[in-house]
């Protein structure tokens, strides 16, 4: 769900303290994201308390205040982005935002896309000028539709079958080779090629041929768009074992050839 329509005021930077210190209470309108470094993180937001540990994500939307205390005997440091709201001016809540950012867990494992976006964030702010604003308004909201991206991830996971969520980690892993196939796929999920696809099927809305050679696809039609490398080169990296297999499929997927695909964009 898309949260942002205007708001101008992301800031980025690093925390640390001691066990018994704390910073707040911060009573406004507020959305930022932490990363916990070093130590643990009590975030009390409006009256409810949650431990960020390290190298876990905290979600700190607050309606009303606000704080963060600090629980690590040998000391605390994170990484923060975020910044107090006006739901009128900056920030223009779509509807329903304030039920769904309610809704996602408040702490989670910090993926390394959030962690780069942060690095990225605190760059930026030491070195700095006032046109740099919107770069950061966009790395801000960046960063916390990760965050949203992983607890809607999370969630979905949570529903499926391990054996299915460890047969699609390994598509997306391996299925630029051109040796990933049901018969590895399956091996690695230690299922039958029958009994797998049923259960893909079921939690995947496809089999997991299907959805290997669309990774493939997807892949393929990136490099076609943004690299100049040739057509038997973008076949290779995306996992077709020849060319003329990756053209027939390209145009039943997409409508065009591979050729015809770049110049498009190209041009």
């Amino acid at each position: 769900m898309d949260v942002f329509m205007n708001h101008r005021h992301f800031e980025f930077g690093t925390a640390s303290d001691e066990r018994g210190r704390s910073f707040g209470p911060i009573k406004k309108l507020h959305l930022g994201v932490i990363l916990v470094q070093r130590g643990e993180i009590a975030m009390e937001i409006d009256g409810q308390s949650y431990i960020v540990h390290p190298g876990e994500a905290g979600l700190v939307f607050a309606a009303r205040e606000h704080t963060l205390r600090y629980l690590g005997k040998d000391g605390n440091a994170y990484i923060w982005c975020g910044g107090n709201l006006d739901p009128d001016k900056d920030f223009n809540l779509r509807k329903g935002s304030v039920e769904y950012l309610s809704a996602i867990p408040k702490t989670m494992p910090a993926s390394s896309l959030l962690e780069s976006l942060l690095n990225i964030g605190l760059k930026i702010c030491d070195s700095r000028a006032k046109t740099d604003q919107y770069l950061l308004n966009t790395l801000g909201q960046s960063v916390c539709n990760e965050y949203f991206r992983n607890a809607v991830s999370a969630e979905e996971n949570h529903r499926i079958p391990a054996v299915v969520i460890k047969a699609r980690d390994y598509i997306d892993s391996a299925f630029d080779q051109v040796d990933c196939s049901m018969k590895t796929i399956s091996a690695v999920a230690a299922l039958s090629p029958q009994h797998l696809s049923k259960l893909f099927v079921l939690h995947m809305g496809c089999t997991p041929i299907k959805y290997l050679w669309e990774r493939r696809a997807e892949k393929a039609l990136y490099l076609l768009k943004f690299s100049n490398l040739r057509m038997s080169e973008v076949a290779l990296q995306s996992g077709f074992k020849d060319p003329f297999h990756f053209s027939r499929f390209m145009k039943m997927t997409y409508g065009n050839s591979p050729r015809k695909i770049r110049t498009l964009h190209w041009t």
